[in-house]
This record gives C-alpha cells, sequence and structure tokens, in this order.
C-alpha cells in the first residue's frame, strides 16, 4: 500500500482503501454506545476496554509501540496526492 499526503492528513488511495474497508469487516469487531457528552466517558471507556488501536490514553496496551511505530511509518512513506 502507498498512502498519500493531502493538505490535512494521509491517505490511501481509493482502490486500496476499499481493500482495507473489506478485510476489517472480515476481522475486526465493532461496537458503540451513544452518550450526550462522550469526551466525559471516553477516558474511562478506554481504560476498561484498552481498545489496540486507540493511542490516546492507552499506553500501556501491549500494541501500543508497535502500532505508533507503525503510523509513523505510514506517514513517512506517503507521497504528496496528485
Amino acid at each position: 500500500m502507498t498512502p498519500e499526503r493531502t493538505e490535512t492528513k494521509y491517505v490511501l488511495s481509493s482502490t486500496q482503501n476499499r481493500a482495507l474497508s473489506t478485510w476489517q469487516r472480515e476481522h475486526l469487531r465493532l461496537s458503540w454506545a451513544e452518550h450526550a457528552r462522550p469526551w466525559e466517558i471516553e477516558g474511562d471507556v478506554v481504560a476498561a476496554l484498552s481498545p489496540p488501536l486507540n493511542l490516546a490514553g492507552n499506553s500501556s496496551h501491549p500494541f501500543h509501540q508497535k502500532l505508533s511505530d507503525a503510523r509513523a511509518t505510514f506517514r513517512d512513506a506517503a507521497r504528496p496526492r496528485a
């Protein structure tokens, strides 16, 4: 996969993003809950569930450093979007 850099973020091409979305649907689980002020409970939820893809407030997760490194590699590999 080859990331691209836009003015505000790093992205995959449409084709690569579709492939990633397909993989995610097959391999990941998603859950949510509605809350009037989610920012008030986010820290407690992250602490309780320790979701591996959440870096903020989750530095003790064993996957934290590996994910941080992977995200840095992704950003470093990004080329300007044509």
